[in-house]
C-alpha cells in the first residue's frame, strides 16, 4: 500500500502499490486529492460596515478540525484595535468597532488599510495580511 500525507489530507492506494490504475482490476483504489492548507482558511481582504446589510460583518472561515488560537487586527501605525481569542471572528464576526486600544468605542475605526495576524493550532507560524475598510460612516 502506498500512502503520503499532504497537509491534512491523505492519499492512499490499496490496489497495486500506487504504480498504475488498472481498469480491469476489481481491487479497491482509494484516491484522496491533497488539499493545500491555505485552501482550508478563507480570510477576506475587505468588508464595508456601512449599514446596507451587504458585507457589513467581517468573518473568516476555517475547516473543521482547525482551531483558531488568536486573531488580531492592527491599524496602520501598528496599534491593536481588535483582538479575539474565543473564535468570535468565526461566528459573530467583526463589525468594524475597536474592542481594545485608544479607539475602543462604538463609533468604529476610521477608513483605511488594517493588518491582521492569525494563529491557528495546526500551524507554527502566524499568517498575516491586510484588510481594507473603505467606508465612510456618518
Amino acid at each position: 500500500m502506498a500512502s503520503g500525507t499532504f497537509g491534512t489530507a491523505v492519499a492512499v492506494d490499496t490496489s497495486n502499490s500506487g504504480l498504475e490504475i488498472i481498469p480491469t482490476d476489481n481491487s479497491l483504489t482509494v484516491v484522496r486529492i491533497p488539499i493545500p492548507l491555505n485552501l482550508l482558511v478563507i480570510i477576506p481582504d475587505g468588508f464595508s460596515s456601512n449599514g446596507d446589510n451587504v458585507n457589513d460583518i467581517y468573518t473568516i472561515k476555517i475547516s473543521t478540525g482547525i482551531a483558531l488560537e488568536e486573531f488580531h487586527i492592527y491599524n496602520r501605525w501598528g496599534y491593536l484595535v481588535y483582538t479575539d481569542q474565543n473564535e468570535n471572528i468565526l461566528t459573530q464576526g467583526w463589525n468594524g468597532e475597536a474592542n481594545t486600544g485608544i479607539l475602543s468605542t462604538t463609533a468604529g475605526v476610521p477608513d483605511g488599510t488594517y493588518c491582521y495576524s492569525i494563529k491557528l493550532n495546526n500551524e507554527e507560524k502566524r499568517r498575516v495580511g491586510f484588510i481594507q475598510l473603505p467606508v465612510k460612516r456618518e
